[in-house]
């Protein structure tokens, strides 16, 4: 028992004294984002890394952005370290903590052999402005609490989210500002963004959408009911007259 123990003891300095000594910070933050450019087409830019005392790291912020620039999101005061559970599943993996300005995210990110880099990531009280991919990339605007879970596998990632308390705005034929709460489920593969289902609700107001988006491309489907509770700006009404199905319901493509 003894014997045991001393070995344990033994090969916890060991690995200790690797990671303080022989492990420089370049070296890791280097490896963190050259394995993310590789695998997940994302581009990060770190601001204060600090190792920590036994494999694990800190960040007081991190940039993460398409190959393009457009940013995703700023996050701020990133805790992450080795699941060693998972490396004796040989499966890699690391846990992680961090916040944006107003809620907070933590998750798993590791590899799998047969599938690729893998995650599962969840945030919940996050004001859809920290969101910086949804105005970048969709061009939507302005505030709301949103709570998401994404799940990454290989090449796909799915993300399932809802919103609430909103007040954004964008461009298009959807009244935006009129929704207050929304629900759904996006599909990204190889740059393919499928909307899977997407609910909007507001007062006397309701919309579906489906399609998909790649690049500038897009093929979106819209259903929209709207009643006479919804105050809606008759003259807006009447722009969307060539998508009337019916009194109050407009597919809009």
């Amino acid at each position: 028992m003894k014997k045991a123990a001393l070995f344990i003891a033994i090969v916890f300095f060991v690995f200790w004294g690797v990671w303080i000594i022989a492990v420089p910070e370049r070296f890791i933050s280097d490896f963190i984002k050259d394995s993310l450019k590789k695998y997940s087409r994302i581009s990060v830019d770190y601001n204060g890394f600090e190792k920590g005392i036994f494999y694990n790291i800190g960040i007081k912020s991190v940039r993460i952005s398409y190959p393009d620039n457009r940013l995703i999101v700023i996050i701020y005061n990133l805790k992450a370290g080795i699941d060693f559970v998972s490396f004796l599943k040989l499966s890699p993996g690391i846990d992680f903590q961090c916040n944006t300005k107003k809620g907070n995210i933590n998750g798993n990110v590791g590899f799998k052999k047969g599938v690729g880099p893998v995650a599962q990531i969840n945030g919940s009280g996050i004001d859809i402005s920290d969101l910086l991919v949804v105005k970048n990339f969709f061009g939507i605007d302005g505030t709301g609490n949103i709570d998401f879970d994404l799940l990454k596998k290989g090449k796909q990632s799915e993300i399932k989210f809802s919103l609430n308390d909103a007040n954004i705005r964008g461009a298009g034929l959807i009244p935006l500002d009129m929704f207050k709460k929304a629900r759904g489920v996006l599909i990204e593969e190889k740059g393919l963004i499928t909307i899977k289902s997407l609910v909007m609700e507001g007062n006397g107001i309701y919309a579906r959408v489906k399609g998909y988006i790649r690049g500038n491309e897009r093929n979106i489907t819209i259903e929209l009911m709207v009643n006479s509770s919804s105050g809606i700006n008759p003259s807006y009404l009447a722009m969307l007259d060539k998508y009337k199905v019916s009194p109050g319901y407009y597919i809009i493509k």
